[in-house]
């Protein structure tokens, strides 16, 4: 039987979603004038910057997986090139993460 993946709209939110859902709230984001040109501004960067000379395999939780999915769509990208840009840039230090 397949399972069913739907998320559910009554689910409370996360501390993640709580902080991104008041950030839009008190309009601490900008609308980018020409989206199309951005995203492949950031993609050639990335390409520049990057040899791309090594595959890796990793697990991730399926749930994670089909919102990154769903935010590179959103950002008219395939997915894998989100999870590299992400990747670069936390090894450069340009994004942090709290362990």
């Amino acid at each position: 039987m397949k399972k069913n993946n739907t998320i559910d709209p009554f689910t409370p939110l996360d501390k993640y979603e709580e902080d991104l859902m008041q950030s839009i709230e008190h309009d601490e984001w900008a609308s980018v004038a020409d989206k199309k040109k951005e995203i492949n501004r950031y993609t050639q960067l990335f390409r520049n910057e990057s040899g791309k000379d090594k595959r890796i395999t990793i697990r991730v939780a399926s749930t994670d997986l089909q919102d990154i999915k769903a935010k590179a769509s959103s950002n008219s990208m395939p997915y894998q090139t989100l999870i590299n840009i992400l990747l670069h840039q936390y090894a450069k230090g340009r994004i942090d993460i709290n362990l």
